[in-house]
């Protein structure tokens, strides 16, 4: 018998030929899954520009909102044709909304300045982005972002207001605004006019204290320390310990006048340099119709310093912004020039009037001892002037004047007072002899027959009266003792004056002599 050959059986192969492709198949699904919902789960990708990274570093440092992180930095490059770099991060999902028109991008990084201590927390775990925004579906991808952090005040009720000086008094961003002691404010920008003359201050004051400044408010710096001399006594005050770190700007405004004389949003105060400066008489100095002028005299200005008063009739109207003084070597004799603003509201906005009727500026002093000096517009009825055009300002008129040398007159009052001590021996004499007459005198009385008719208790006072006066007459004759003290106080009076004379001179010679020393 043939043999019989055993069938294979193709049922049970292609079972195993399926078996091992659903394995592979199975995990490409589940790869694709995978990936799938990675994928899913991320956001969209930003970049944002800065000026540096500032200790930024790739695949590490993350982005937070409200200290939640919402996503994580990628990329680090340096941006093309400028400077700075660009930072490219990768947002979750959940957080794609807040990636818009309103998002904020700042770096946290840890900071010591004169408004406090900040980032801190970045010391350990380093420096991140911070963001602040709210949901919106306007997405946007590229942010230019900030090298300050944000400071949200659109939930803060206030006002901005606009300040400027000639100095900046040492007030920075973050400084601080009072109005009678009570913080109410602060200072959010400083910066140089465009012009480069100014600075240029903008505050927030909060409300509800915006509503105390109107047109008659008066700014000034707050200086750490003060002192008072007037209603006769001396007060001496220090600043608190935060003014003194953060520096402050203070307003008053007369408490009957607050409800009145409104302002336009761009109404522009002066910042006064002290609370006295602030308080001195003015009229007129609205900021919008200050003209600069450039004013010329042929005498040395040494003695007038930069924001010096220019008054009119006693009334501050302007202040000198600056002084070049050179020596003309042709006239031998110094020459200045000096920029001055003035407010031509003072005299109706008509300036040329007022010099055709003669306005003039000169020189005056503030203080005669120390020669200190400031600017005096005032009338010379016998002439008329014009205001001359040049550039960059034009040239207001002016004319020199003397003054007479304090140190001078002062000299010439000791040299009185010393002859009059000098000569003072002979007077006394007169006195003495005067003296005489009366005790004589009373004698005459007292040995009359009508005195003797009085009740003997008064004739006796009487008596001991003239003991009296003849003990004066022996103390203060001429041999006595009491007049060669008399005679030696006037010697030394007369020396204290010389010596005073002395100390005069040297101050007329250096007036700053009491500030320095010799």
């Amino acid at each position: 018998m043939p043999k019989q050959i055993p069938e294979v059986a193709v049922v049970q192969h292609k079972r195993l030929s399926i078996s091992i492709w659903l394995i592979p198949i199975v995990a490409l699904l589940i790869s694709l899954w995978l990936a799938y919902q990675y994928f899913a789960q991320l956001g969209p990708e930003i970049t944002i520009e800065f000026e540096s990274s500032a200790g930024l570093k790739a695949k590490q440092s993350q982005i937070k909102f409200r200290d939640v992180t919402i996503g994580t930095i990628k990329k680090i490059s340096l941006k093309d044709g400028d400077k700075g770099v660009i930072i490219t991060a990768r947002i979750n999902k959940d957080a794609q909304q807040l990636i818009n028109e309103n998002a904020k991008f700042w770096i946290v990084k840890p900071k010591i300045d004169k408004t406090g201590i900040s980032g801190l927390e970045t010391l350990v775990s380093g420096s991140y982005i911070e963001l602040h925004s709210s949901k919106s579906d306007k997405f946007k991808k590229h942010f230019i972002g900030l090298e300050e952090p944000y400071l949200d005040e659109e939930n803060i009720n206030g006002k901005y207001f606009n300040l400027n000086a000639p100095n900046s008094y040492d007030i920075e961003q973050g400084s601080l605004v009072y109005c009678r002691n009570v913080e109410v404010g602060e200072v959010k920008q400083v910066k140089l006019s465009k012009n480069g003359d100014m600075v240029e201050f903008e505050i927030f004051v909060k409300d509800p204290y915006e509503k105390f400044i109107n047109a008659q408010t008066q700014f000034f710096y707050m200086s750490n320390f003060k002192i008072d001399l007037s209603k006769s006594r001396l007060d001496m005050s220090l600043a608190s310990s935060t003014q003194i770190i953060y520096g402050g700007i203070a307003f008053s405004t007369p408490s009957k006048q607050i409800h009145s004389y409104p302002i336009n949003d761009d109404h522009i105060f002066p910042l006064f340099a002290s609370e006295g400066e602030a308080n001195t008489k003015r009229i007129g100095y609205n900021t919008k119709d200050i003209k600069t002028f450039q004013m010329r005299f042929a005498q040395n200005l040494a003695k007038l310093e930069i924001s010096s008063p220019i008054k009119f009739d006693n009334f501050q109207i302007g202040h000198v912004v600056n002084i070049e003084s050179s020596f003309n070597a042709e006239k031998g004799e110094m020459e200045s020039e000096i920029l001055a603003d003035i407010d031509i509201s003072v005299f109706n906005h008509d300036l040329n009037n007022s010099l055709e009727k003669g306005l003039i500026a000169q020189l005056a002093q503030s203080n005669p001892l120390l020669d200190s000096l400031y600017i005096e517009l005032v009338y010379d009825k016998n002439n008329s002037y014009n205001i001359v055009s040049a550039r960059p300002y034009d040239v207001f008129p002016t004319k020199s004047v003397t003054f007479e040398d304090m140190g001078a007159k002062i000299k010439t009052l000791l040299n009185s007072i010393t002859v009059m001590i000098e000569g003072s021996q002979q007077p006394i004499q007169n006195i003495l002899k005067n003296l005489n007459k009366t005790i004589k005198s009373t004698n005459a009385i007292i040995s009359g027959s009508g005195l003797k008719k009085l009740p003997k208790q008064i004739s006796k006072s009487l008596v001991e009266f003239e003991a009296t006066l003849k003990t004066t007459r022996e103390l203060v004759s001429s041999n006595s003792k009491m007049s060669d003290d008399i005679s030696e106080s006037m010697k030394e009076v007369n020396k204290a004056s010389r010596a005073l004379e002395r100390v005069l001179r040297k101050i007329d010679q250096k007036p700053n002599l009491l500030i320095f020393g010799d």
